[in-house]
């Protein structure tokens, strides 16, 4: 579990004032990333890789990698799924 303390201190990383919501714990990597995307969007804006911020966060001491901090920041859309339609079957002619 990762602590307010620790997301706390990752914010603090980000240069953010922002007031984030006291949140006891997360219960995951990606919902305690996910509590930092505005923070994380404004570094993106400003020039900044997703490595290097993803390097910020883990060394205020939140693991994270890469991965995470993209899929936080550009979510994947789904699409829905065309329905595949079966060939219409001819009668044989013989």
């Amino acid at each position: 579990m990762i602590e307010q303390e620790q997301v706390n201190a990752a914010i603090a990383a980000l240069k953010e004032a922002k007031e984030q919501p006291p949140v006891k714990s997360y219960a995951s990597q990606k919902e305690a990333v996910e509590a930092m995307r505005d923070h994380i969007a404004d570094l993106h804006k400003r020039g900044w890789s997703i490595a290097a911020i993803a390097k910020v966060i883990s060394d205020a001491g939140i693991k994270t990698s890469s991965a995470v901090v993209s899929s936080v920041l550009k979510p994947r859309t789904r699409r829905p799924r065309k329905k595949v339609s079966s060939p219409q079957s001819e009668p044989l002619s013989t």
